[in-house]
């Protein structure tokens, strides 16, 4: 049984906010910056909370019992001083087999940019449909939201934490992270589905780097922080080049030829790369390895 299975119905007291399906576009105020979206996805938020490596997925919920649909999770606020207290991310989670779901995801994401504040819908879709089939059954979802990461119908919970961990550090920018959140160009839709097959783990690294070597470094250490273990035995592997007008599109070709060589030779791999302003001269290069 899969953690989200052990934990889809136990009650829980802490971060994660579910979305009943109301069909409202009400402004809302989110308590944390992970939002279930319906039953599936309210269902996973909770397991994400309760898994022992996601104690700072979102801030608390206090006593809210997030299990209790009803009760929950949107809040409506106003714009002007409500806006302090809300979280510029927010990530959704979703599951498009559940109807309605996507429906109230873009409910939640119109809101949202109403008020100015950034949206990444994570959905869980079924990996027959081709990437065309998916950003048609998106399109409405896509036009509100600031990105769309499509994950298969039953992620690892390690493949979600790892997902929510590349887009938080996105956005952020440099590794300070501490300016105000902004998308880089190219992160707008990422698909995964193709390397987190059956139920698959993620192993997920990190490097930055400066300098002529900075592609090399980076890689290298990112190659590291995931270990040449995990790569060796992966199935697949995702590898996000990320760099400001400076980074060369021969960068990002010689970092998924590094992972990749350390492989088994036939392993599935998604690149990607995202162009960032606030990065100057560095480049951060993310490995997620499945296995």
């Amino acid at each position: 049984m899969s953690a989200c299975d052990e934990n889809a119905g136990k009650p829980v007291q802490d971060s994660a906010v579910s979305a009943e399906p109301t069909g409202r576009s009400d402004l809302y105020r989110p308590v944390s910056d992970l939002v279930g979206v319906g039953r599936i996805g309210a269902a996973l938020a909770r397991a994400l909370a309760r898994h022992a490596s996601s104690g700072a997925i979102a801030r608390s919920n206090g006593d809210r019992d997030a299990d209790t649909l009803s009760d929950a999770t949107l809040r409506r606020a106003q714009p002007g001083p409500d806006l302090d207290s809300q979280p510029d991310l927010v990530f959704l989670l979703i599951a498009s087999a559940e109807p309605r779901a996507l429906q109230l995801g873009e409910n939640v994401g119109a809101a949202r940019r109403a008020i100015g504040l950034r949206t990444v819908a994570i959905v869980m879709h079924g990996a027959a449909a081709d990437r065309e089939t998916v950003q048609r059954a998106t399109a409405g979802l896509a036009a509100v939201v600031d990105a769309i990461v499509v994950t298969p119908e039953f992620p690892h919970l390690s493949v979600l934490e790892s997902l929510l961990q590349i887009y938080r550090t996105a956005t952020r920018g440099d590794p300070g992270g501490s300016r105000k959140v902004a998308m880089p160009a190219g992160s707008e839709f990422l698909d995964v589905r193709g390397v987190f097959t059956a139920g698959r783990r993620g192993v997920l690294g990190v490097g930055f780097a400066a300098g002529p070597e900075r592609i090399f470094q980076a890689t290298r250490d990112a190659i590291e922080a995931t270990s040449e273990m995990s790569l060796s035995t992966a199935s697949g592997i995702l590898v996000i080049v990320s760099g400001a007008e400076t980074l060369r599109l021969g960068e990002v070709a010689s970092a998924l030829y590094q992972v990749h060589a350390r492989t088994r030779g036939d392993t599935e791999a998604v690149l990607a790369s995202h162009y960032d302003d606030r990065m100057g001269g560095l480049v951060r290069v993310t490995v997620v390895a499945a296995i």
